[in-house]
C-alpha cells in the first residue's frame, strides 16, 4: 500500500516522495550522507561521500531535507559489503558499509566540525583511537517484542531504522559477544513458548558478565 502524503508536509523545496539526483559530499554525526544541491542540505542515510545517487524526499525542514536512498548511480570506491544481513533495516548500526579505518577518520572529522559549528572552537582533534575488536565486542543487548497476537508468530529484535514500533527479527547480532549470541536463541525459544502469558510487549536483557549471560534487569553488575 502506497504511503499517503502527510497533511502537514511542507512541499518546499521538494515535493512529497520526489526523487532527486544528488552527489554526496560528507557524513553527518549520525552517519547519514550529506548532499548540498544549490546550497540546500539533504540528509540521506546509508549513502557515502563521493557517491552519485537517487533519493526520495520524505521531509522538508526549515534548513534541510531528509530522503531515503533509492539507487546508487555511482558507488564510492570505499563502499564495502555490510557484515550483518539486517544492516540498513535494523536501526542499530550506521557505518557497516564503510571500512573501519574510514569510519575512524570520519569520526575524528565530525568531532572537529561539531566543535567548530556548535561551540566556535577551532581545535586540533587527536585521531580516533581504534578498538581492538570491530565485531563481537558488545557486552549487552536489549531485544524487544510487542504484545503477541494469539496463534501468530512475532519478531524479537530491534527497532527498524527510522521506525517507532516495527521490529526486525534478530537471531544473531555480529557486534554482540559470542556468549550473548549463544544465549539469544534459547531465550527467544522460551519467550515464544510462553507467548500466551504476555499481556503486553517487553524488553529483554542479555548482559555478559563474569563468564555468564545475565538476564535479570535487577541484577548488580
Amino acid at each position: 500500500m502506497a504511503q499517503q502524503r502527510p497533511r502537514k508536509f511542507k512541499a518546499e523545496p521538494y515535493d512529497w516522495h520526489e526523487v532527486v539526483e544528488l552527489k554526496i559530499e560528507g557524513l553527518s554525526n549520525l552517519g547519514a550522507g550529506i548532499a548540498k544541491p544549490d546550497g540546500w542540505v539533504v540528509f540521506v542515510p546509508f549513502a557515502l561521500p563521493g557517491e552519485k545517487i537517487l533519493a526520495k524526499v520524505w521531509r522538508n525542514e526549515a534548513n534541510c531535507s531528509h530522503a531515503d536512498l533509492v539507487e546508487i548511480l555511482k558507488p564510492s570506491p570505499d563502499r564495502v559489503e555490510p557484515r550483518c544481513p539486517h544492516f540498513a533495516t535494523c536501526g542499530g548500526c550506521q557505518y557497516q558499509h564503510l571500512p573501519y579505518e574510514k569510519q575512524l577518520g570520519w569520526k575524528t572529522r565530525q568531532v572537529r566540525e561539531l566543535l567548530s559549528h556548535m561551540v566556535g572552537i577551532e581545535a586540533k582533534v587527536n585521531p580516533t583511537v581504534p578498538s581492538p575488536k570491530q565485531w563481537g565486542y558488545r557486552s549487552k543487548i536489549t531485544p524487544h517484542f510487542q504484545r503477541p497476537k494469539p496463534g501468530e508468530d512475532f519478531p524479537i529484535g530491534f527497532l527498524e531504522f527510522n521506525r517507532r514500533t516495527r521490529l526486525v527479527d534478530i537471531y544473531n547480532c555480529p557486534i554482540a559477544m559470542d556468549e550473548i549470541n549463544e544465549a539469544l536463541q534459547p531465550i527467544r525459544d522460551d519467550v515464544k513458548s510462553r507467548a500466551a502469558e504476555y499481556k503486553k510487549g517487553s524488553t529483554l536483557l542479555l548482559r555478559a558478565t563474569e563468564g555468564r549471560v545475565e538476564t535479570d534487569h535487577r541484577a548488580p553488575v
